[in-house]
C-alpha cells in the first residue's frame, strides 16, 4: 500500500517514528501521529510517502529494471556526473547515485537514500545481478540505515557466491 500522508488517512499500523525536533533538551519522541503537514508539504514524495520495504524493493526493481520508464528516459536518468574523489568517486543522476564500491562490496550499485524527521531509507539496485535492496528504519540515524544497506547486500552477494564467503 502506498499512501501520501497530507491527502489520505494514516493507517494505525504505521512504524513508528521519532525525532528531538519538537524538544530543546534533545530528548526523542514518538511522531507518529502528530500533525506534520507543514514538514510533509515542503518534502512531498520524501517525507509523506508511506509504504513497506518489500513495496520500495519493488519499485526499484521495477525503476532500474527498465519496467517503468521508456529506455531512452532510463539511460537520461542513469547519465552520472562525476563528484568526489578517490575512494569516495560517486557519480549524481537524475535523482539516483552511483554508490561508491565499498558500499556494495566493489560491485555497481545504483539507488538513492534518504532522511526525514523519524525516518531514514535506502534503496540500491545491484544491475549486474538484478538484485534490489532496501533498508527503512524507524530513526533519523541515516549512518545506521547505511551499514545496514551495505551488510545486507554483502550477505546477498555472498548468497548468490559473487563474493567469497
Amino acid at each position: 500500500m502506498h499512501i501520501l500522508s497530507i491527502e489520505e488517512d494514516i493507517p494505525d499500523n504505521l512504524a513508528h517514528v521519532f525525532g528531538d525536533n519538537f524538544n530543546d533538551d534533545g530528548s526523542v519522541q514518538d511522531l507518529t501521529y502528530l500533525p506534520r503537514a507543514s514538514h510533509e508539504s515542503i518534502a512531498y514524495g520524501s517525507a509523506g510517502l508511506f509504504m513497506t520495504a518489500e513495496d520500495l524493493a519493488t519499485w526499484c526493481n521495477a525503476l532500474f529494471e527498465g519496467k517503468v520508464l521508456q529506455p531512452q528516459s532510463l539511460e537520461e536518468m542513469l547519465e552520472f556526473r562525476e563528484i568526489g574523489f578517490g575512494r569516495r568517486n560517486r557519480g549524481i543522476g537524475l535523482g539516483v547515485e552511483r554508490f561508491v564500491k565499498r558500499m556494495s562490496s566493489g560491485e555497481t550499485a545504483v539507488g538513492h537514500t534518504g532522511a526525514n524527521i523519524g525516518t531514514s531509507a535506502s534503496m540500491v539496485h545491484l544491475p549486474d545481478h538484478h538484485i534490489s535492496v532496501v533498508v527503512m528504519i524507524n530513526s533519523f540515524n541515516h549512518d545506521c540505515s547505511q551499514t545496514i544497506r551495505t551488510d545486507l547486500i554483502t550477505t546477498v552477494l555472498k548468497e548468490n557466491n559473487v563474493i567469497g564467503v
